[in-house]
């Protein structure tokens, strides 16, 4: 809580306490690292093979105790291959402080990752390029905090970029006086982007990890508009990345092309038709995407209807990889211009 207000509290001053906020972070550090060593089997093995089983320290900790982001996708993948569920659970009980039984026979992997939400688990996944793919676990109360801690500083950097406008700027900067961040968050989620139109092109469902971001903050616009209104499916974006292997996988795939690039006419139209209506309206817009899909947005409205200036504050975000399925990297300065040129932001 104490480096949750300090984040706050940067955020809108651009100023912290440095001495103080290191003090923090050193202190969840090595709190963390106890937690570890008691309860992730991986991490205990690590310790024991450094030797780190006695009062730790940062050093230890940053030289010798840290682990790859390839430790979420360390598991066999012929798990997955043979729908060993048991075993995948297995695998999350090591890399994690959860202990989770065998399910039964699940079908598929998004019967899986559904099986784990009812539990209050909650698995993130990426594609992964190779086709072998990321699964990060988080219990209930990280997953909160995965989602909130935004909170604590995403409000106050719009308010520095002039997205929020002034009053509500003000406003902003007067509450951070007398409340803390945590209560600054169920401010800002009950309040939130209400004045603007929000465009996603991502799915409004589905455990990827930047979809989530498009889905959190669908949360907080007047209105939400995606590109893709069905969950994004983990089996279907393993199946594409590495190929289908199975007749079940042919059909995941060609439900998910279906969706996504025979119907692409459709879903831009719609997508370009009520982005026009918020203008005309007045409204702002808040538009997210991977810098492939608004490429591919701003390339639609130059064949199809020409460029549209959004209103004054409006906000054009995005995230995640640089490459569209077929690998082809986006030049940023490429993507800056074209998102100016087509919707007359600078």
């Amino acid at each position: 809580m104490e480096l949750r207000d300090l984040t706050l509290q940067w955020a809108l001053s651009k100023s912290v306490d440095e001495q103080q906020a290191a003090d923090f972070r050193r202190k969840a550090l090595l709190d963390n690292h106890l937690h570890y060593r008691r309860h992730i089997p991986i991490y205990e093995r690590l310790c024991e093979v450094a030797g780190a089983t006695g009062s730790p320290d940062l050093d230890t900790i940053k030289h010798e105790l840290m682990l790859p982001d390839d430790i979420f996708k360390s598991y066999p993948a012929s798990l997955l291959d043979e729908g060993d569920f048991a075993g995948m659970n297995a695998w999350l009980n090591t890399i994690s402080d959860l202990e989770l039984p065998a399910p039964p026979s699940l079908d598929g992997i998004d019967a899986w990752i559904a099986w784990l939400a009812d539990r209050e688990v909650h698995l993130v996944f990426s594609s992964g390029t190779s086709g072998h793919m990321s699964f990060v676990p988080r219990h209930s109360s990280s997953w909160e905090a995965f989602l909130e801690l935004p909170y604590s500083y995403i409000p106050a950097l719009l308010g520095h970029r002039g997205v929020l406008g002034p009053w509500k700027n003000t406003a902003l900067h007067i509450a951070s006086r007398f409340l803390d961040a945590a209560s600054m968050t169920t401010l800002v989620r009950k309040h939130g982007l209400r004045e603007f139109d929000g465009f996603f092109l991502n799915f409004s469902g589905g455990n990827q990890g930047i979809q989530l971001v498009g889905q959190e903050t669908a949360k907080l616009t007047g209105a939400a508009e995606f590109l893709y209104d069905r969950p994004m499916s983990a089996s279907a974006v393993r199946a594409i990345v590495r190929g289908p292997r199975t007749l079940e996988e042919e059909q995941l795939v060609r439900d998910f092309l279906e969706t996504t690039v025979d119907a692409k006419a459709e879903h831009y139209q719609r997508i370009c038709d009520a982005l026009e209506n918020s203008v005309r309206r007045g409204r702002k817009v808040m538009l997210f995407g991977t810098p492939y899909l608004l490429k591919e947005l701003c390339e639609w409205r130059a064949q199809h209807t020409g460029p549209l200036e959004l209103r004054r504050g409006s906000q054009v975000t995005f995230g995640g990889g640089w490459k569209s399925f077929d690998g082809s990297a986006i030049p940023r300065e490429e993507l800056l211009a074209l998102i100016g040129n087509t919707f007359g932001l600078p």
